[in-house]
Formats: structure tokens, sequence, C-alpha cells
């Protein structure tokens, strides 16, 4: 199955867009997760590996420097397969992120926009 996304709705006309690229391969379990994100997202030093201070650099992205976020999974299949709660929960949580009913937007925010690609 394809699903189609509107390139407005995830790529803003202008303005700085930090776009990170995961794969979910390489995130086979919580510590892969957190190095992952740690790698692309440039988390900051108070970053405290652990599912909390994951959400909570999410929920702030304003040490990016940019306007908007794109979070690109690929193969998020792979994406903490031998894991099933971790990886709904993280799945909701990038889900709630990204529509910003969890503090992802508004209030000087940085909008974060997640795209799951998978076989």
């Amino acid at each position: 199955m394809v699903d189609r996304l509107p390139v407005d709705e995830v790529a803003p006309e202008s303005g700085l867009l930090y776009v990170a690229r995961l794969d979910g391969r390489r995130m086979g379990d919580r510590d892969g997760v957190f190095a992952r994100f740690q790698e692309e997202l440039r988390l900051p030093d108070y970053f405290g590996w652990n599912w909390d201070a994951l959400i909570d650099c999410l929920r702030d992205l304003r040490w990016l420097g940019a306007e908007r976020c794109l979070l690109v999974v690929e193969h998020a299949e792979a994406l903490l397969a031998d894991h099933p709660g971790e990886r709904a929960e993280l799945l909701e949580t990038l889900e709630r992120l990204s529509a910003g009913s969890a503090g992802g937007a508004g209030r000087g925010r940085v909008p974060l926009r997640v795209v799951l690609l998978a076989d």
C-alpha cells in the first residue's frame, strides 16, 4: 500500500526546515533508538538516554535552530521489531508530537512532522 502526502504537509514553502533521516534497521532496541535520534537530531548534551528525556527533547526542538522539523524513519517495519510494547509507545508518541497534541507545536515551539517509510 502506498500513501501519498501533499508536499506542503511535510515541507513548508519557505523557512528553515531541519530534516533528519533515521534507519529503522539500526533501531532494533532502545539503545539503537536513542543513538539514532542523538546522531541525526543532534540532541542536546542534557539528553538523558531514556524515553522521558527523548520525549522532552522532541517536544521542544528550538535548540535545532529551525522553524520546522521533518523526521523520516526509513525501514520503519524494523523499528523496535522485537519490542512491540516499546514500539507502540514510541509510534504513539511520535504521532501525538507530529499532530501537535503533545506540545509539539505552538507556544514558540518548532513543529515536528514524522514520515514512516516501510515495506
